[in-house]
């Protein structure tokens, strides 16, 4: 026996992704963009949106102004969030493919909300994205997706 490990027989190598994991890192990729794009289209449209305040006294400069700092942080988590999420699904954390999974739990609470108020675009958007993360969690639930998530990783790979 040569004293080289022969890497195509060794245990620690991580299992080539399924199609349903491929196209649900693919998908959270889309959610990723769509994110950045809604966050941009609140940003524009926030002066129109912020003209129309019923009730309330607050001068439109400062609507305009947190409702732009809202969408660009809030934009940017959910943006880091799914990419995160599809990193490590990608490289078949079980642990991710439950959290994504929460993570699609609280866009399903947060949607309703989201569509309730705005510009239509960013609306519209809202509702693309919640399709998107339907997608990638049912092709993340998939049983040709089970075995890459049983699959355990020993901690010299995972660094």
């Amino acid at each position: 026996m040569s004293p080289v490990a022969d890497l195509t027989m060794s245990a620690n190598l991580v299992p080539a992704a399924p199609q349903a994991v491929v196209r649900a890192v693919r998908l959270m990729y889309a959610g990723a963009a769509l994110t950045t794009l809604n966050a941009l289209v609140i940003i524009l449209l926030a002066p129109r949106i912020g003209v129309w305040h019923p009730g309330l006294l607050r001068p439109i400069v400062e609507s305009h102004t947190q409702e732009v700092l809202r969408a660009a942080f809030a934009g940017t988590v959910q943006c880091v969030v799914w990419l995160w999420m599809a990193w490590k699904n990608k490289g078949g954390r079980s642990w991710a493919r439950v959290l994504s999974s929460i993570a699609f739990g609280l866009c399903c609470i947060a949607t309703p909300l989201d569509l309730a108020s705005g510009a239509i675009e960013s609306r519209g958007l809202s509702a693309v994205i919640w399709v998107v993360a339907l997608a990638a969690t049912i092709e993340l639930w998939r049983s040709e997706s089970g075995q890459f998530y049983r699959h355990g990783l020993p901690a010299a790979v995972t660094k």
